[in-house]
């Protein structure tokens, strides 16, 4: 049967290579036409079922640059790999700039924020359509504030949330976040309220909005939010966060035991718990007298010339006379008063 099956198709008339070269060629404009929809996923389906080892010169640099452009939408890491290599053949390209922001927005998603800095200075983002310019610059103003540059990351963000459409919101909730960061209170308060329910952000905002009432010593609101928010919610991420609130109302209010099981649970589920979480950890530890827990905690937040650093030494110092380590308590009651005098 086997051998019937062969002859069969040995019968069969071959496609010319021109048709299947045509064939390609409407493959490939057709992926073109699914990446300019933002259908990523179907695009990828049909480009990667393109032989481009059979293309002429031009077709086959026009199909791999689409490969790396959609590839790069599904996945970020395999995407900067294709994009990095079409770079190598191709340096000239009329798209390097849009490339160039890609590789840097994969950085930055990375969490390589300098490197992502570097590849977004290389772009001339004069030459990108609109809301490519937007969508890189608001990656890079997220870029710029992992590096510590928050003014001009912040004049970025502004001018976004006034030019563009799609990135607006992303730029405004941005912007929010460093008013929340620095103080600025009333300000983030405004923005935060401004996400309608069930838009983008508008689970991250309550978190916000808790920190907010904490901040402003309104324990009683804060926990209020961050409960109903647990009671009403399956976002894991969120639902972190929103541990990290209820453990420093706890903290606020002297319940050290319940304060240490939340801000204990988000420092364990977080990447990057926040210093002050880890201080008030390091304090309801020390309150119950868990004196080898709390200094391991305390030591991971003395990392800064400030109020809780100087709080950690002296409280370290403490637990070292308690345990007779005099030389030890003695150095540290010494920085601590060295930084309180520097301030």
């Amino acid at each position: 049967m086997k051998r019937i099956f062969v002859l069969l198709m040995s019968a069969l008339p071959l496609m010319p290579i021109s048709a299947q070269t045509d064939n390609r060629k409407s493959a490939i404009e057709e992926c073109q036409r699914l990446y300019a929809d933002g259908k990523y996923a179907t695009a990828l389906t049909v480009i990667k079922n393109i032989d481009t080892s059979v293309l002429d010169a031009t077709t086959r640099q026009e199909a791999e640059l689409v490969k790396a452009l959609v590839m790069f939408e599904n996945n970020h890491l395999e995407g900067r790999s294709l994009i990095l290599q079409y770079l190598a053949d191709y340096p000239e390209s009329a798209k390097k700039e849009l490339l160039y922001c890609h590789v840097a927005e994969s950085y930055y998603l990375s969490g390589n924020y300098g490197l992502a800095c570097e590849w977004f200075e290389k772009s001339n983002m004069k030459r990108l359509a609109h809301e490519q310019r937007n969508r890189a610059k608001l990656y890079y103003a997220l870029s710029l504030l992992e590096c510590g540059n928050n003014e001009n990351a912040t004049d970025m963000l502004r001018e976004i949330a006034i030019s563009s459409k799609k990135y607006a919101l992303d730029a405004l909730f941005h912007t929010a976040v460093i008013d929340y960061d620095n103080n600025r209170l009333d300000e983030a308060e405004n923005t935060f309220n401004s996400i309608e329910p069930g838009e983008k952000y508008s689970l991250e905002k309550e978190y916000y909005i808790a920190g907010i009432a904490l901040k402003r010593g309104n324990t009683e609101q804060a926990e209020e939010i961050a409960r109903k928010f647990i009671d009403e919610n399956d976002d894991e991420a969120g639902n972190i966060r929103m541990h990290q609130i209820l453990g420093a109302t706890e903290y606020a209010k002297g319940n050290y035991a319940d304060a240490a099981a939340r801000l204990e649970y988000y420092i364990c589920n977080s990447k990057e718990p926040q210093r002050i979480a880890r201080y008030q950890l390091g304090m309801c530890l020390f309150n119950q007298g868990i004196y080898d827990e709390a200094e391991k905690m305390l030591a991971t937040c003395i990392e800064e010339d400030d109020a809780i650093t100087q709080s950690a030494l002296l409280h370290t110092g403490i637990i070292k006379l308690k345990s007779n380590d005099r030389n030890a308590a003695r150095m540290a009651f010494g920085t601590s008063i060295r930084g309180c005098l520097s301030c």
